[in-house]
């Protein structure tokens, strides 16, 4: 047993903001697919000079949890909210695939508690979020290779952060939401949004962060918490340039207020790790091609698209690229080997030329002969 597991924790819970005894916060609700060991990657180092580096570990356990509410407040928003929520998600398992991917489907919900749907969200927002503490060592960063134009961007791409005063009343006003079952209505300057996830599994969890378009200059400032087939987004300060379905409204409904109701809801990719990064799986492998391409010395002509980017990092893979013995075209570099194959090509990272080569002759040779496996 892990004598950690036992542990008491104390702390400000993130509702009543009482100091006492911390318990086990399932989030979201553990029967809302939320009772699984899961990986969670984490940013471990940030190389200006290249790009961000993440980290991945498996949690074994039952589920995503935290231990910022209190017992009293954990046991109130899960009795109040929390079946609500988890019959409003369920609707959503069948729509929740890749099938529906970057296309809007329509639900109907018949006799879904709006208001207890909204309240379970931003519970699970303040769980995972705080405005005290949000920006202790805060910095911007970007990462240049992921752009056309790799040049910095001018200091007011963002705005300043959010005035520290103004945040905090509008979480004092998220908590009353939150604590008082009968209460109605968000803060004025907030707006909640949400969408269907395409993959299953994918969950994320965000302090309060800002994010925004260098082709635009606009940027807003957000909080993101959900698991498939569901994840929410609260924009705290700015606009939205997603196009998401927004449920505002629903928080001025009252508690015991059902409805019935069509929604158009967007699905969405969520393979990237970072919030709102809804490129496909295809466009998220050529884009880190293309970036560690640049890593090992690709250096493009000015004004290239995303397009003609990918096609010079393939040239510049060929042109060091050598043939095997079996008719392979490997070129191997730092961070890993580029190969071509039987009419197949990609990238293999973190793998040398030789353990690619001898990957790829094992794999052909079960596919001439399908019993090799078994006789073996």
């Amino acid at each position: 047993m892990n004598p950690t597991q036992n542990k008491k924790r104390y702390g400000r819970c993130r509702i009543c903001e009482k100091f006492g005894k911390l318990t086990k916060e399932h989030v979201p609700p553990k029967s809302a697919f939320n009772d699984k060991s899961y990986l969670k990657y984490y940013i471990d180092e940030v190389n200006r000079a290249a790009s961000v580096q993440w980290k991945a570990k498996e949690i074994i356990g039952k589920g995503i949890y935290l231990f910022t509410l209190c017992e009293r407040c954990n046991n109130k928003t899960g009795h109040q909210y929390g079946a609500g929520y988890v019959d409003f998600v369920n609707a959503f398992t069948d729509i929740a695939v890749p099938a529906n991917a970057d296309t809007k489907v329509e639900v109907e919900r018949k006799n879904f508690f709006p208001a207890r749907v909204v309240k379970q969200a931003i519970s699970m927002m303040l769980s995972t979020s705080t405005p005290i503490s949000s920006f202790s060592g805060y910095e911007r960063f970007w990462n240049p290779l992921l752009d056309t134009t790799p040049t910095s961007p001018p200091k007011d791409a963002f705005a300043k952060m959010p005035d520290p005063a103004q945040l905090r009343a509008v979480y004092g006003e998220l908590r009353s939401f939150v604590k008082r079952r009968n209460s109605k209505g968000l803060p004025s300057s907030v707006r909640l949004y949400t969408h269907a996830v395409a993959n299953k599994g994918a969950g994320m969890q965000t302090g309060i962060f800002a994010t925004g378009r260098r082709s635009t200059n606009k940027y807003f400032w957000a909080v993101v918490v959900g698991l498939w087939p569901i994840h929410w987004v609260l924009v705290l300060d700015g606009e939205l340039d997603e196009d998401l379905l927004e449920v505002t409204d629903w928080a001025t409904l009252d508690y015991k207020d059902k409805k019935t109701q069509k929604v158009q809801i967007p699905c969405n990719w969520m393979v990237g790790k970072y919030p709102l990064d809804f490129r496909s799986p295809e466009v998220i492998k050529r884009t880190r091609f293309t970036a560690t391409m640049r890593l090992e010395g690709l250096i493009p002509e000015p004004g290239m698209d995303k397009e003609q980017l990918f096609q010079a990092a393939i040239s510049f893979a060929r042109r060091r690229a050598k043939w095997t013995r079996e008719g392979f075209l490997m070129t191997e570099f730092k961070s890993g080997t580029y190969f071509e194959v039987e009419g197949h090509q990609g990238w293999l990272p973190g793998v040398t030329r030789d353990e690619a080569r001898e990957f790829f002759k094992t794999q052909l040779a079960k596919e001439s002969n399908p019993n090799l496996e078994n006789a073996s």
